[in-house]
């Protein structure tokens, strides 16, 4: 009965000592990582100023078209520049038609799930956004339109209008 205890201890053992030894020291090696100012993972990289201390350095639109009544997927890559002390929402809306109103939005309280007042400049934050498409929405090109705000205000520290656009 000792025997296979002490088999288990061994092995234990074993795959402590290759943490210690292979991968504590390579942290990065099971993980994907990016240089400062880049968000690898993005399809569409950037590095526009959102107000004096954020940038959206990437973003994400797996469709450039969608059908009335379903939802558009939209991935933010924010970074701080500097630390900030209040915290924002981020924001997506559909702009379009002759009259360049909104047709659909979508808010974050937290961008990424995290106080802004949070956020640690090493690192960006990922913001998911999905917009609902009303089943009586225009068939055109549509602009989406990324910012900040202040919490509860109707102010904004920035907005972008980003491209591709979206039919």
């Amino acid at each position: 009965a000792r025997r296979p205890g002490l088999a288990l201890a061994t092995l234990v053992g074993l795959i402590l000592v290759a943490k210690a030894v292979l991968i504590a020291p390579r942290t990065d090696l099971f993980r994907f990582t990016s240089p400062p100012g880049l968000a690898l993972p993005a399809e569409y990289r950037s590095d526009l100023p959102m107000g004096p201390s954020v940038r959206l350095i990437g973003w994400d639109l797996p469709l450039s078209e969608v059908r009335q009544g379903g939802f558009l997927h939209v991935r933010l890559y924010w970074q701080a520049i500097t630390p900030l002390e209040e915290d924002y929402t981020s924001f997506v809306q559909l702009i379009g038609g002759p009259d360049q109103r909104e047709y659909g939005a979508s808010t974050a309280m937290h961008a990424g799930q995290i106080p802004t007042s949070s956020w640690n400049t090493d690192f960006y934050i990922v913001d998911e956004h999905t917009i609902p498409i009303a089943a009586d929405t225009p068939p055109v090109l549509f602009t989406l339109r990324v910012g900040l705000s202040p919490r509860n205000e109707q102010s904004r520290i920035g907005e972008l209008d980003l491209t591709p656009r979206v039919r």
